[in-house]
């Protein structure tokens, strides 16, 4: 198991798996409005950046998604592709248009969405 580095800090000084989940725990599972919206708020103003590698981008969107999944916030499918859509660069207007287009609402979910960034890149 690899531990990202932003969450070193919170558990370095454990020296017990338990103590060290209890801690991630603590602060991954705390539903309170604040956390909720902090997170709602970074995923629907998340921009990905000129020339920033789609793989990057979306590992940030899932990461958002699976921190608010942990707190019991689902985020619908259909929903984090229609987010990810409109968080993407200049560059990919065309590709946006193409999809938005060429698409009914319900035929793009984040996972498709997904593998054709991926192509596109």
């Amino acid at each position: 198991m690899t531990i990202a580095d932003e969450i070193i800090p919170h558990i370095q000084s454990t020296t017990e798996a338990k103590e060290a989940w209890d801690i991630l725990r603590e602060l991954y599972e705390t539903a309170d409005l604040g956390r909720v919206l902090f997170l709602r708020n970074q995923l629907s103003t998340l921009k990905m950046a000129e020339g920033e590698d789609v793989g990057t981008h979306l590992t940030k969107v899932k990461k958002i998604r699976d921190q608010l999944t942990a707190i019991n916030q689902k985020v619908d499918s259909k929903e984090l592709a229609l987010l990810v859509l409109n968080s993407l660069p200049r560059a990919f207007h065309t590709f946006v248009t193409t999809i938005t287009l060429g698409r009914q609402e319900n035929a793009i979910t984040f996972e498709s969405l997904c593998g054709l960034l991926m192509m596109e890149e």
